[in-house]
């Protein structure tokens, strides 16, 4: 059986084992939120890109009875292959340098 003491010593390192916890999970969002929006950015602006590309496929069909554009496929470059990228070019790791050298996030 347990005793008091014990059980008031689990208690304290279970509390303090719930706030290094929420204190990391703090620290983790903190240091990815700014590379999450800008890669949200990056998102939108693929979406925006293939929007217009599909409206003038359609009007296209529409005056010349064709579709010029047969599929439209797009992906963003996942953050691994970031990363791998600016360490081959010996770049620092920021997200200033991701948007500075990096062209092809989108491919």
């Amino acid at each position: 059986m347990y005793s008091s003491e014990m059980i008031e010593s689990r208690k304290k390192l279970a509390a303090e084992n719930a706030q290094m916890s929420d204190g990391f999970l703090n620290l983790i969002n903190y240091n990815t939120a700014p590379y999450e929006l800008l890669i949200a950015y990056y998102k939108c602006a693929i979406m925006t890109v293939e929007t217009k590309l599909k409206v003038l496929n359609e009007e296209f069909s529409l005056r010349h009875d064709r579709n010029p554009i047969e599929g439209i496929k797009s992906r963003v470059k996942t953050t691994e292959s970031l990363i791998r990228k600016i360490r081959s070019r010996n770049l620092p790791l920021t997200l200033a340098s991701i948007e500075e050298n990096i062209w092809d996030i989108l491919s």
